[in-house]
């Protein structure tokens, strides 16, 4: 059993420094190598029709935006909080093991594969130093990646509720346009045909952008969401070996919560976009047409069709982000670890 905990110690930091480094680096160079791209989605986002439009829908749209860039501020707080105390607990086992332990007890702060030997004083304190510094450094650069990704997903959904209320409106903005120009209900109709064009243009360039996004990213999130079942088990497994009362039962612990929170937020805004993108259906439904002009009609009728193809964002084209797909994803390393553990006990 003590072999079987030693080549399964040494798993999890396989998986933590070369496959985690791999999957990490993958995201990053995509940001990198098509960060025109990205750039101009974003760029997008900032211009006509998706700002905040107070003819289009009101206030409503503002207090949309705003609830957006607060709930994302406060994921990308939690998301580096957690970050910092799982640096900081590496770098206080680090400097734990190298004042109090002897030195067949000392342990890197994060990573114990080195290249070369350092396992003698100074290079050993050197060694700590430069991998504080450079997991510091990758990790920025991750949970940035993490985070801008993870944004433009959160406006996407957000697109989806601005055209939700705005279809519920229509025919009230209709009205105040038609009244306002002193038109009578032929009038109208020229009218409600110019918005809805407006929405329609609005309604497929949120699709195409949706679906850019899913082109952008679907790979790198299936190797992430693969990745993260194994990494999730191996911890799972490594903190049961280790002492409650220590940094690296911290480090592991915290390591955990960050693959969890990173994976939770491709999954729960993937899943938002879909829910939002099917409600367009429901707001449509929900205006009044029963007066409105038959080429009016005829145009719901396919605003209608298009909403009620559900959306889904997805790794690799076949697993859908969801909410669904997080709680499959932590049962099924949970499920990786029990065997794992009756192993371990069967071998011991």
């Amino acid at each position: 059993m003590g072999r079987f905990r030693c080549n399964c110690k040494y798993i999890v930091l396989f998986l933590y420094t070369y496959f985690g480094v791999l999957v990490g680096l993958i995201k990053v160079t995509l940001l990198f190598y098509n960060r025109k791209k990205f750039g101009n989605m974003i760029k997008i986002l900032h211009n006509k029709p998706f700002v905040p439009d107070i003819n289009r829908g009101g206030e409503v749209e503002k207090i949309y935006l705003r609830k957006i860039v607060k709930t994302t501020e406060t994921q990308m707080i939690a998301y580096s909080t957690l970050l910092v105390t799982a640096l900081w607990s590496g770098a206080v086992s680090f400097l734990n093991s190298r004042i109090f332990n002897e030195k067949s007890e000392w342990r890197y702060p994060f990573v114990p594969i080195m290249i070369i030997d350092t396992t003698n004083s100074p290079y050993f304190e050197l060694a700590g130093i430069y991998q504080t510094f450079w997991i510091s450094f990758y990790g920025l650069l991750i949970v940035t990646a993490d985070i801008v990704l993870t944004i433009i997903l959160a406006h996407l959904s957000t697109q989806f509720k601005i055209l939700n209320n705005a279809f519920k409106s229509i025919r009230m903005r209709s009205r105040k346009m038609n009244e306002l120009a002193g038109g009578d209900s032929r009038n109208e109709g020229i009218i409600l045909s110019k918005i809805l064009g407006e929405y329609i243009e609005h309604h497929l360039r949120v699709f195409e952008l949706a679906a850019q996004m899913e082109e952008l990213c679907h790979l790198m999130i299936l190797a992430e969401l693969s990745g993260s079942v194994l990494t999730l088990c191996f911890i799972l497994y490594q903190v049961s070996s280790i002492p409650p009362n220590s940094f690296s039962f911290l480090l592991y612990f915290f390591y955990y919560w960050i693959v969890v929170f990173q994976i939770s937020l491709y999954c729960y805004w993937g899943n938002e976009v879909t829910l939002q993108a099917a409600n367009v259906a429901k707001a449509v439904a929900e205006a009044d047409w029963l007066e409105a002009p038959k080429s009016v009609r005829k145009a719901i009728i396919l605003v209608t069709a298009r909403s009620q193809k559900p959306l889904y964002m997805t790794a690799g084209k076949f697993v859908n982000l969801s909410i669904d797909t997080l709680v499959r994803i932590i049962k099924g390393s949970f499920s990786y670890f029990m065997v794992l553990r009756q192993r371990g006990i069967s071998e011991g």
